[in-house]
């Protein structure tokens, strides 16, 4: 897995949920969706359980690299990936500005440090103690304004992603620098700053991406020729809180579910599990992830 497409690859608090740079998220349709359209509302209550890729390299529809068992990191081994996700809603004190660790149970690492109004995160994503992709973040009025990414932790930046929001949707536009060519993606909003790139990535220009809006936010996405991966159909699902619960991305946009995440949140916002799921049928993986918040408490 290149660091690139570790930087640009999954949402948000996935970023560590990616497998080779050709096996990228891919993308579907075209068309803006400034316009509200009114497909049919994807809760987590209705979508089918589906499948999603996560982190120590997976290629897409393939498998996971095992943890060689004598050097499996004790954080990583107490993660269970079938462990369910919480259904109550717990109690907390404060809403963070993002975790200060987030630890996959394929062995991917993302640690944050706070400071100011930013901080810096480093992206582990074999879990060796060296990471791969470090980066800086800006957060303004609780939202990641500015993230510059630096692929081998070597203080150069070799990206700057500076999202523009939409004060009347959940969909921002950013771009970026990829190796001396001008990137454009298009992001849905995702609580908190947990990776990488403030949001879900569509690797396409907001006039080449169709999203489709209900009350302004984003239920559905589809492009047909991203610059990175194939086509692709994506659909969010929400928390009745407004969260952003449930990403299934189609593949090709034929119809099936090839991979989902999901997200739970706490009452004060904060995201308190994730999981992952790659894979139909018999070949279903799953992720599960654990985030630490405990760095805001000292």
């Amino acid at each position: 897995m290149s660091t690139r497409a570790l930087a640009l690859a999954l949402f948000g608090l996935a970023t560590l949920a990616c497998g080779n740079e050709g096996d990228a998220p891919k993308q579907a349709p075209a068309t803006v969706g400034e316009q509200e359209a009114e497909p049919k509302a994807d809760t987590v209550s209705d979508a089918p359980v589906a499948k999603l890729d996560v982190g120590g390299g997976a290629a897409e529809g393939g498998e996971w690299e095992a943890p060689d068992a004598e050097s499996v990191d004790p954080e990583v081994a107490a993660i269970d990936p079938e462990e369910p996700l919480p259904e109550e809603v717990p109690h907390a004190e404060t809403a963070y500005p993002g975790p200060c660790k987030v630890t996959w149970s394929t062995g991917a690492k993302l640690t944050f440090a706070y400071e100011g109004d930013g901080g810096t995160v480093k992206v582990d994503s074999d879990g060796n103690g060296k990471p791969e992709a470090c980066g800086t973040f800006t957060i303004t009025d609780g939202k990641t304004t500015k993230v510059e990414i630096d692929e081998g932790c070597d203080d150069s930046v070799e990206s700057t992603i500076e999202p523009a929001y939409d004060a009347k949707s959940n969909v921002a536009t950013a771009s970026f620098d990829d190796a001396g060519k001008s990137r454009d993606v298009t992001l849905i909003e995702v609580a908190g700053f947990t990776g990488l790139t403030p949001g879900y990535p569509i690797y396409a220009k907001r006039k080449d991406a169709k999203v489709y809006l209900r009350q302004g936010i984003a239920r559905k996405a589809t492009v047909k020729k991203p610059w990175q991966g194939e086509p692709m159909t994506v659909t969010f699902g929400y928390s009745k809180a407004g969260q952003l619960e449930r990403i299934k991305e189609d593949h090709g946009s034929d119809g099936s579910t090839d991979r989902r995440l999901d997200y739970r949140y706490d009452d004060q916002g904060n995201v308190i599990a994730m999981s992952v799921t790659l894979g139909n049928g018999d070949t279903v993986q799953k992720g599960r992830a654990k985030l630490d918040y405990s760095c805001h408490e000292k």
